[in-house]
């Protein structure tokens, strides 16, 4: 095709695809030997614990005694592919259960908005994956809070 004196697609510049950076992937979610989905959106509640304190006639006085193990929420949907179409994720469902589940210990987690804000293990609280009949993506939640060496017990295993 000639366009403004041009023949396309031959003159067209090809599209390079840059590579992950590393330092700064927050799609690589790792707990333990488990690996999110790349699309698992990650929720962070910290909470604070505060002490309150009345002055006679005055003002109400906070003051900051420490923090709470922040809580940490992944979700994403479990997809499992055979040749070109999706089925039930069965074999997916049971990798989340073996490998985060089960081990009631401190799991390290590998994650650069995590590890950036100082999270580096977490302790699994909850795990739903909900079934929707008819759909072969499932859907899970996994609630978990972050161990603070040196402050949180917990032992790891």
């Amino acid at each position: 095709m000639k366009y403004q004196g041009k023949t396309l697609p031959a003159d067209a510049i090809p599209h390079s695809i840059s590579a992950v950076d590393q330092i700064n992937n927050p799609a690589l979610v790792i707990i333990g030997n488990l690996q999110l989905p790349p699309d698992t959106v990650i929720r962070i509640a910290g909470k604070k614990c505060l002490a309150k304190s009345q002055i006679v006639d005055g003002p109400s006085v906070f003051e900051r005694t420490g923090r709470e193990a922040t809580e940490i929420i992944f979700e994403g949907v479990i997809r499992e592919k055979d040749n070109d179409r999706y089925i039930y994720p069965q074999n997916g469902i049971n990798n989340v259960f073996a490998n985060a589940w089960v081990p009631s210990t401190v799991q390290p987690v590998q994650n650069t908005l995590l590890n950036g804000i100082g999270i580096s293990e977490v302790i699994i609280d909850s795990i739903n994956p909900t079934q929707v009949r008819g759909v072969a993506n499932i859907p899970f939640q996994i609630r978990a809070y972050e161990n603070i060496p040196g402050l949180t017990i917990a032992i790891k295993g």
